[in-house]
């Protein structure tokens, strides 16, 4: 289980997304990162351990108005720098953090990647590589994304930057949660609403096999075969006094739903092809 919060808009993004992930930090704390448009390039800070000691390794001279950030509990490779998210495909077009587990990680490297030499262990670099050589092959960003999906086995949440689209981040959603928040000339994505109930109580939900793109006075979703979802938002009514229950009434329920994660990963974990 991890953490995951991005903003796009007019104002500086580096608060928004900290403060976002202290209270994220819940679903992991063994690092973190976080990785900000400057204009020119998407620039990445990332260290092993805590949002305290991410705070101390940020350029604060930056100036961005779209990013996102990850706080992380290891599942795929030792909680190091290396293996902190975000990720970035080697081009650096693609920038990319994960909730999950990709159990067909070793099967899509040796479909796609025999030639790329990844940096890290973790599953999430290879989303970032395969998704670099879709586009590479000719694939809009779009198509490349349901690609990708259609592809993937197991859980995601998925935030991507795209260097060649710099007024929007996308994000998909298979079996781990996500969330988008919808302001007033800016949205949000995050794993649960907690990261982003002090700037928005209005949010859209996403379904398993959905993707969105966002830009800061838009919302759109779409499923698996590109065809534009139409939803309404919902407003959640938090209790600021207790916030780390997010939207459910008491922390028994949310444990509850929380439940298939954890034995999807604890199997992820410890069964192998063999069983």
């Amino acid at each position: 289980m991890c953490g995951i919060v991005g903003y796009i808009g007019t104002e500086d993004v580096k608060e928004t997304i900290l403060n976002g992930l202290e209270r994220l930090e819940y679903r992991g704390y063994d690092s973190a990162g976080i990785a900000l448009f400057d204009g020119e390039e998407v620039k990445v800070f990332k260290d092993e351990g805590r949002i305290a000691h991410l705070r101390e390794i940020i350029d604060y001279d930056i100036s961005s108005t779209v990013g996102m950030g990850h706080t992380r509990w290891a599942t795929h490779g030792k909680p190091n720098k290396i293996n902190s998210h975000p990720h970035q495909c080697k081009e650096k077009r693609f920038t990319i953090v994960h909730n999950g587990i990709i159990e067909n990680e070793e099967e899509l490297k040796d479909k796609y990647l025999k030639n790329i030499e990844l940096e890290s262990e973790t599953d999430t670099e290879v989303v970032a590589q395969i998704l670099n050589k879709f586009t590479k092959e000719g694939e809009d960003i779009n198509l490349a994304l349901r690609h990708l999906m259609s592809e993937i086995e197991g859980s995601y949440a998925l935030a991507i930057l795209d260097s060649y689209n710099r007024e929007k981040i996308y994000a998909a959603k298979n079996k781990s949660p996500l969330l988008i928040g919808k302001g007033d000339g800016f949205n949000m994505v995050g794993s649960d609403a907690m990261a982003m109930i002090s700037h928005t109580n209005e949010f859209f939900e996403l379904n398993d096999g959905e993707y969105v793109e966002i830009s800061k006075d838009k919302v759109d979703i779409f499923n698996i075969y590109g065809v534009k979802v139409e939803r309404d938002t919902y407003k959640a009514e938090l209790d600021s006094d207790d916030i780390e229950k997010g939207t459910y009434p008491h922390y028994m329920l949310k444990e509850i739903d929380e439940q298939p994660f954890v034995i999807r990963r604890i199997i992820a974990e410890y069964q192998d092809e063999k069983g």
